[in-house]
């Protein structure tokens, strides 16, 4: 098998087909992700998505990794830590966030009063 035919497989493995049955989840596999500052979500081997972008000094993906400490005797105490790579999988740009009624769902108030 040849060095591109591993990647292929191993891409296949994390991202899946590319969508779902609703159509909703798109990874691209085949298309670079852009390296202009964009937050996008990344799939870098681990079994969910996470929140990254380039790092153009260090010429790698930073990208925030979910973790989860010991406090008390139990696993309970999570923090994000940054983590980089030099590839990524596959990527997709951040899903718009939702509107109903003209209200945004889940954005962080900037003061912003306007629907």
């Amino acid at each position: 098998m040849s060095e591109q035919e591993q990647k292929d497989e191993t891409k296949s493995e994390h991202c899946g087909s590319g969508s779902d049955s609703t159509g909703l989840v798109s990874w691209r596999v085949d298309e670079p992700a852009p390296k202009d500052g964009s937050v996008l979500l990344l799939d870098v081997g681990m079994p969910w998505a996470v929140a990254g972008t380039w790092n153009p000094v260090n010429e790698e993906w930073v990208y925030a990794s979910l973790q989860v400490g010991e406090y008390l005797g139990k696993y309970n105490d999570t923090y994000f830590e940054n983590e980089t790579d030099k590839e990524i999988y596959a990527w997709m740009p951040m899903p718009e966030l939702l509107r109903i009624d003209g209200w945004t769902l889940g954005a962080i108030d900037r003061g912003d009063t306007t629907k």
